[in-house]
């Protein structure tokens, strides 16, 4: 079967093949057909969109979200859009408008390093990927990314859930993994309203704000984090309602926060963030607290290394009936740790 001329002339020869020559020839070097709804791929200053099934280019141009946004806005019943290796410049967000869809890209020859880059361009001043919370999502996955923010060119607006690196709203079954976020110029990674989420191997840094912020999200897991050298709290956790949450984070490294390594927060009157575990966290060299409860109530703080802050861990506010346990607290400046609730327990921390 032969390449009609119509789509012939949108890429050379070796980059385009219908879907017979793919499966025929090439399927051991490209891209399988059918494994994603799109392949997105450079030539040259061009992004262009491959239909992962036929193998034609339906989409082009020297803007990447010119390229992207079309093909995740065809993918009516989800699908998979697969971005491969390289730098790939927004002038606007990439945005997801249907649900089970799943952004992924690639990491480098095979190694844990990301080699599929989304960079904002100067003076957008926008999230870099966003699923609008008025579109409450299901079954958002994002994988495999490095995105850098450039904070740098792009000033502060001073509105939270813009400019973060990834925000979500109001997403049920969602999932983050393999991601790289930097130069965020307000969050790094912004969750709103979610619910029933899964975070792994996620690196923040470098953010204009907090470095994950989980807002009013609930029933959510986060294994292996690390957030680090952040303008405000490396990993913060809030509401202003009373509120059972349900988040487990296991294992993770907080480092160098401009306030506090890991925040559970609530801003309310008389209200409490509550069944939030901390289990073997690292928390070092962060401004205020390694870890700070605020009106947290039903936590558990277990195994982690709370060390070089201004204070190891405190309860602050409303806080009461939380469990500290087996944690190395010891060598920060002013308080190892600080307890107001008449319920909590401490007991075999390491404090001298």
């Amino acid at each position: 079967m032969s390449v009609p001329d119509e789509l012939r002339r949108y890429v050379p020869r070796t980059d385009l093949y219908d879907s017979a020559e793919l499966i025929s020839y090439h399927m051991p070097v490209e891209q399988p057909p059918a494994t994603a709804s799109y392949i997105i791929f450079k030539k040259g200053n061009k992004t262009y969109a491959k239909n992962g099934l036929y193998g034609h280019i339906e989409f082009e141009s020297t803007k990447a979200d010119e390229v992207i946004n079309p093909a995740i806005n065809n993918l009516d019943e989800g699908g998979i859009i697969h971005i491969k290796q390289g730098r790939y410049i927004l002038y606007d967000s990439i945005t997801l408008t249907n649900h089970y869809v799943v952004i992924e890209g690639e990491t480098q020859h095979g190694s844990a390093r990301v080699g599929t880059e989304l960079y904002l361009a100067s003076n957008v001043q926008k999230n870099v990927i966003v699923a609008p919370k008025a579109s409450a999502l299901g079954g958002i996955i994002i994988r495999n990314l490095y995105i850098n923010g450039n904070s740098g060119g792009n000033p502060d607006k001073g509105v939270d859930g813009e400019q973060c690196g990834i925000y979500i709203g109001a997403s049920t079954f969602f999932a983050i993994s393999n991601v790289h976020v930097r130069y965020a110029t307000r969050q790094g990674i912004y969750l709103a309203s979610c619910n029933l989420g899964c975070l792994n191997n996620i690196v923040v840094r470098n953010c204009g704000r907090e470095g994950i912020s989980l807002d009013n999200t609930l029933n959510t897991t986060a294994t292996n984090l690390r957030a680090y050298d952040n303008t405000m709290n490396n990993l913060d956790i809030s509401t202003n309602t009373d509120k059972d949450f349900y988040i487990s984070i296991i294992g993770g490294i907080f480092l160098s926060g401009g306030d506090n390594g890991v925040a559970i927060r609530n801003t309310g009157t008389g209200t409490y963030t509550k069944r939030i575990s901390l289990i073997g966290l690292h928390c070092k060299g962060n401004t205020n607290r390694g870890i700070y409860l605020n009106n947290a109530q039903e936590t558990i703080v277990q195994g982690c290394i709370c060390v070089e802050n201004d204070t190891g861990v405190e309860e602050d506010g409303g806080s009461d009936y939380n469990i500290i346990v087996g944690n190395i607290i010891r060598a920060n400046t002013t308080n190892q740790l600080v307890t107001v609730g008449t319920n909590t327990v401490t007991a075999n921390n390491i404090t001298a």
